[in-house]
């Protein structure tokens, strides 16, 4: 909109009246598209300056039109800076939310752990930040892949990590039931889903799988549940 408003006003600039709404003048077709555009703009907004605009376009007073346009022009920066605001606002909010679940769950689970699966977590903010989405799905599988084996040894004295080294989350759910560790169905349920994705985005596939932000969110936020249950008790 501003780029419009300043290509009016260098028109308007070179011309003594506005030329009458013609078909076959170019001059006259640009000059009322871009009048139409901000008149449009006004009225989204809900600004007064429209009806100046409207009675100097009808006096075709083209100083007092250049005038107005100008202010039009200021508006619309308000209009950009504060809608700015809102959004970093917005952002901000978001990645203190996010920050807030984060520390929640880091101050619970095992020191062993901790420093690794802490690091991840601010890889996965950066990846969000960044678009990354599949980066930070594959992460998420990688902090469950520590979370669970890290409950299997607390919960047998056995390390996978040594024993059964690379075994995937479906695996590890199932020596944990083999030595009858099990979790409720939402869980299970949500891990099994975590990690579908994760071979999908890891793996060559036939058809590309592309996470949307909402469905990697949707899986930080999985992430973030499962370890809180696993060390629900805990703090």
């Amino acid at each position: 909109m501003k780029q419009k408003i300043e290509e009016l006003i260098n028109i308007l600039n070179k011309i003594d009246k506005i030329p009458d709404k013609s078909l076959t003048d170019y001059k006259s077709v640009k000059i009322n598209y871009l009048i139409d555009n901000i008149k449009d703009f006004l009225k989204t907004n809900n600004s007064d300056l429209i009806n100046g605009l409207n009675d100097a376009i009808n006096k075709n007073d083209i100083n007092n039109i250049i005038k107005i346009l100008n202010k039009i022009k200021q508006e619309y920066n308000k209009i950009i800076n504060n809608q700015d605001k809102k959004n970093k606002e917005k952002k901000k909010n978001k990645e203190t939310n996010y920050d807030i679940q984060i520390e929640d769950i880091i101050s619970k689970i095992p020191t062993e752990i901790k420093q690794e699966i802490s690091l991840d977590f601010d890889e996965i903010k950066k990846c969000l930040r960044n678009n990354c989405f599949r980066s930070a799905i594959m992460l998420c599988g990688k902090i469950l892949e520590a979370a669970l084996n890290r409950k299997y040894f607390e919960m047998t004295g056995k390390d996978l990590i040594e024993t059964s080294p690379g075994m995937g989350l479906g695996k590890i759910i199932a020596k944990l039931k083999e030595e009858g560790i099990n979790f409720d169905p939402g869980v299970t349920q949500q891990i099994h889903l975590i990690n579908n994705v994760r071979i999908h985005s890891v793996h060559i596939k036939k058809e590309i799988f592309k996470p949307t932000k909402e469905q990697t969110q949707a899986i930080f936020l999985f992430t973030v549940d499962i370890l809180k249950k696993l060390w629900k008790n805990v703090g």
